[in-house]
C-alpha cells in the first residue's frame, strides 16, 4: 500500500485481493488532520488501516 497527502486528501493507491490496481481517495477531514499530524510512517499506516478497517475496505 502507497499513500500520500495532497491538497487536503489522503490518496491510497493498493492491490486488492485479485490483484488488481486501486486508488482511493478520503477526504473526511478527520482521518486527513489524523494523518497529516501522525510523526512516523508507522503511525500513518495504523491509522490508514483503522479506516480501511472501519470502512470494510480489502485491501
Amino acid at each position: 500500500m502507497y499513500y500520500c497527502y495532497h491538497n487536503k486528501k489522503v490518496l491510497l493507491v493498493y492491490k486488492d485481493d485479485q490483484e488488481f490496481l486501486n486508488c482511493y481517495e478520503i477526504e473526511e477531514e478527520e482521518i486527513v488532520t489524523s494523518v497529516k499530524d501522525c510523526k512516523t510512517p508507522e503511525e500513518i499506516e495504523k491509522k490508514i488501516e483503522e479506516y480501511l478497517a472501519k470502512q470494510n475496505i480489502k485491501h
